[in-house]
This record gives structure tokens, C-alpha cells and sequence, in this order.
């Protein structure tokens, strides 16, 4: 779930940053990406039953 505040900064955002915020949406998609991993790879690992 995206929380309103994302989009009502982002323009903000992108002024300071003088543009990088499409960067750091990347980085933290890759983290996101990574973590999802983590929890399906110990799904797999220890599935439930119940």
C-alpha cells in the first residue's frame, strides 16, 4: 500500500534533489525486490500446513 504522502511530495522531492529522485525510487525498488526475495526463498523453506 502507497500511502498519499508519495505523491504529494514528490515534486518537492525533485527540486531539492535537483533530480535524483528517480534514483532513489531505483534503489529502494531494488531493495523492496530484495527483501521479497528473502521472505519467498524462507517461504519455500518453511512452508506452513495449517
Amino acid at each position: 500500500m502507497i500511502g498519499g504522502g508519495i505523491f504529494a511530495v514528490t515534486g518537492l522531492a525533485i527540486e531539492l534533489t535537483r533530480g535524483a529522485v528517480p534514483i532513489a525510487f531505483a534503489v529502494a525498488g531494488v531493495v523492496a525486490l530484495l527483501t521479497a526475495y528473502s521472505y519467498l526463498k524462507l517461504t519455500l523453506r518453511y512452508p506452513s500446513r495449517g
